[in-house]
């Protein structure tokens, strides 16, 4: 699922950095020049390493439960387990969106905790008020983006290859 989904988290890096831009900046009053810096700074580094890990772990985490795959009868196991790695002809149209959304929230939550750490402990936006609660609000809605125009994008991609 990484090579179908990563093109467009890099596609969409330029909305999700400004829209974390412009809430953290509305919220905390901090420097315009200060937060798309840090934003970006902290917006690449999760992106190049984060979600590529989040890839491995959910592939690795599918290899090791192959016996339970086997044995399980329920769809939302499946579905969790393989969204790292479908295997061929992975099923309806609407099942490679879920594996997208599914890979979307654990990235939310390592993107939310390394950006928290580094923008609120490292204090990357130089502000004297507690930014970690507006770190991960950020997070929120550039994933909610992130998630409908994913969707919307793979949704074509599939209906018009």
């Amino acid at each position: 699922m990484l090579p179908v989904t990563y093109p467009l988290i890099l596609l969409f890096l330029v909305p999700v950095i400004a829209i974390e831009v412009f809430y953290i900046q509305r919220c905390l009053h901090t420097q315009w020049r200060n937060t798309v810096i840090a934003a970006t700074t902290a917006n690449t580094l999760t992106m190049l390493l984060g979600y590529p890990l989040i890839w491995i772990l959910l592939t690795a985490l599918q290899f090791q439960s192959t016996d339970f795959l086997n044995r399980t009868h329920s769809a939302v196991f499946v579905m969790i387990l393989t969204a790292g790695w479908p295997s061929p002809g992975y099923g309806a149209d609407w099942e490679i969106l879920a594996a997208f959304l599914i890979l979307l929230v654990p990235a939310f939550l390592l993107s939310a905790f390394v950006e928290g750490v580094l923008l609120s402990r490292f204090r990357w936006l130089r502000s004297d008020r507690r930014s970690t609660r507006t770190v991960w609000a950020a997070n929120a809605l550039s994933y909610c983006f992130l998630a409908i125009a994913g969707c919307v994008v793979l949704w074509w991609r599939i209906k018009h290859p």
